[in-house]
């Protein structure tokens, strides 16, 4: 929300930076797997069968979009929700349920694919974005000291916000010159 998070991305860019986020889809299709994994664990085949039936139409309607938008929108291939749970799994056990898991496992991929850091946007007090935060200081010492920065957002404007932006947009520049 560009309001909420101070228009965030538009000032990334302004720094010379190019902007990757998860897409929606990405939360949708976790929490069926969340609901696919406890209608098993308790046995409730019916829920499971609706659960299958669910996720698979909304993989077909998803292929059909990304299909007719494949030559406007230009996107990342994202990662299967077991293969994100996989990515997180080193700093969280894969039954942790909540956003946070999928944050830190989407911080891995994007780092995979070239991000040169990460920014962690936390809605003000946010638990989920707080564990991600205590998180990425072993991610970060496991992937060559990437540049992270935590922004707590409430909607307020925040005028130390974008001097940490700079510093940190410093930093992925350097990182990407020394690479």
């Amino acid at each position: 929300n560009r309001f909420a998070n101070d228009n965030l991305v538009r000032a990334v860019e302004e720094f010379g930076g190019n902007v990757w986020m998860p897409n929606l889809g990405e939360w949708i299709l976790y929490t069926n797997f969340c609901s696919a994994r406890r209608a098993w664990n308790l046995k409730r085949w019916r829920s499971l069968m609706v659960t299958g039936l669910e996720h698979w139409f909304q993989k077909k309607d998803e292929r059909e979009l990304g299909h007719a938008w494949r030559d406007v929108i230009h996107a990342l291939e994202d990662p299967s929700t077991l293969r994100l749970l996989h990515l997180a799994g080193p700093y969280m056990h894969h039954t942790y349920e909540g956003e946070a898991i999928l944050s830190v496992g989407k911080s891995r991929d994007m780092f995979n694919k070239g991000a040169m850091g990460v920014i962690n946007v936390i809605p003000f007090t946010c638990m989920p974005g707080t564990i991600v935060t205590a998180l990425m200081k072993r991610f970060r010492e496991d992937h060559g000291n990437l540049p992270f920065l935590p922004l707590a957002m409430d909607g307020q404007e925040e005028s130390g916000a974008r001097t940490r932006l700079e510093a940190f947009m410093h930093q992925v520049k350097q990182r990407h010159l020394d690479e």
